[in-house]
């Protein structure tokens, strides 16, 4: 319900100012195949590319990038299958 109350380290997005003074926030996923950019994921589950040189400053976020309110798209019959799988856990 509240997914920025407590965020695991490695689920902690960026927050970067490009060179060119735009702004970005993406969760961290690694590097591209040539090692030349860093990949993120955005909040529309986006992948996307940044040269680390382009990157002015990088803070953490202190939101997560997952929705507030994500669970109002569930259905009663998701929020019960679930909890099913995390009793299973």
């Amino acid at each position: 319900i509240n997914p920025s109350r407590d965020l695991a380290p490695h689920y902690v997005p960026a927050v970067m100012t490009l060179a060119t003074g735009r702004m970005l926030t993406g969760l961290n996923v690694g590097h591209d195949i040539d090692g030349k950019q860093e990949l993120f994921i955005d909040a529309e589950g986006e992948l996307f590319g940044v040269d680390p040189d382009q990157i002015e400053e990088r803070r953490p976020s202190e939101r997560s990038i997952m929705p507030d309110d994500i669970y109002k798209q569930f259905t009663i019959r998701d929020i019960r299958d679930l909890l099913a799988l995390l009793e299973q856990e």
